[in-house]
């Protein structure tokens, strides 16, 4: 027998440690005024669903949803099963923008399936425009003007190898459009895979002019000047010249989009600041976070917590 759909159901199920306001596991930190006041305020009643090793499927079913949308196809056999309803994979990462298997296509699939598929191409038009802005600048740059860049999107936290995650300083990724649009080379595109380790000796013979280092919480920034006082890099240019940076973590389940399209226009900003001088990017971010997340003045609130975009900002 088909459900009746109901405004007080759950249409999909979230993991709220992810969500971009609060920090990982704990909600008595981060931005509390969105986190407080996003989904109409209902967030902080809001049950926690899955865990990053557990999915509690008892909890997802007494919430009885109409569906479920997940990012991958894993899962999908024992949601339907546990659970009870339709699943759907909306999949796309939140930093490819396409329609087929990127974040547009994400977008489409949950806005054909709530009912806002004019919702959804204004957002996706939204974020078209974004790199529009960006890219008609960086593609008339010759290639020479292009900084080569070695991104460290785990962070570094734990030095340059964590055995527990495997990954950390020396793990990077070959493709990251934001960075590509932003006018960045990335010095290990060329390599086979998508989220690879490399050596040290393999960062020291690519010689990044830039390095940017994933921070998703304030203790995070201080990665930054381990890295440029860490003897062993002190041979690349990065290190030699101080252009050693945090960026925004691009992970968190997925690839948040509000995130990675924000470190899109930062990371524009940081590689070329005469060209991109005039751009406001307290501005630009909290435009963005206000069109994933409904709420003003993210970005500034989220700015304030993890310390260093503050510190950052105040300098230029």
């Amino acid at each position: 027998m088909e459900r009746e759909k109901s405004q007080d159901r759950p249409l999909f199920w979230a993991v709220k440690s992810c969500l971009c306001p609060t920090t990982f596991g704990t909600f008595e930190d981060g931005c509390l005024e969105c986190y407080y006041s996003i989904l109409d305020g209902r967030m902080p009643d809001l049950p926690e669903t899955s865990t990053r090793y557990d999915i509690y499927y008892e909890l997802m079913a007494s919430l009885t949803p109409d569906v479920i949308i997940t990012s991958g196809t894993t899962n999908v056999q024992d949601f339907e099963s546990k659970v009870g309803c339709p699943c759907v994979v909306a999949g796309g990462s939140g930093s490819s923008y396409d329609r087929e298997g990127g974040l547009y296509g994400q977008i489409e699939v949950v806005g054909e399936l709530l009912d806002r598929e004019e919702e959804a191409e204004e957002l996706i038009g939204f974020i078209e425009s974004k790199i529009e802005m960006v890219r008609s600048v960086t593609d008339g740059l010759d290639e020479g003007e292009k900084p080569k860049v070695y991104f460290a999107p785990r962070g570094a936290t734990l030095g340059f190898y964590d055995p527990k995650e495997g990954r950390d300083f020396t793990r990077t990724v070959t493709d990251y459009a934001p960075l590509e649009i932003a006018g960045g080379i990335n010095v290990a595109e060329e390599c086979e895979g998508s989220s690879i380790n490399v050596g040290i000796e393999q960062i020291i013979a690519w010689d990044p002019d830039y390095i940017l280092v994933g921070c998703s919480a304030p203790g995070d920034a201080e990665a930054v000047e381990w890295i440029k006082s860490s003897s062993d890099l002190q041979s690349i240019a990065a290190v030699e010249n101080g252009d050693v940076y945090n960026c925004f973590y691009p992970y968190c389940r997925g690839s948040p989009p509000d995130r990675n399209l924000f470190n899109m226009i930062y990371m524009a900003k940081l590689l070329h600041p005469d060209e991109f001088g005039d751009l406001d990017l307290e501005r630009e971010g909290n435009e963005i976070f206000k069109a994933f997340l409904g709420l003003d003045g993210v970005f500034t609130e989220y700015a304030d917590y993890l310390v260093w975009p503050r510190v950052w900002l105040n300098g230029r």
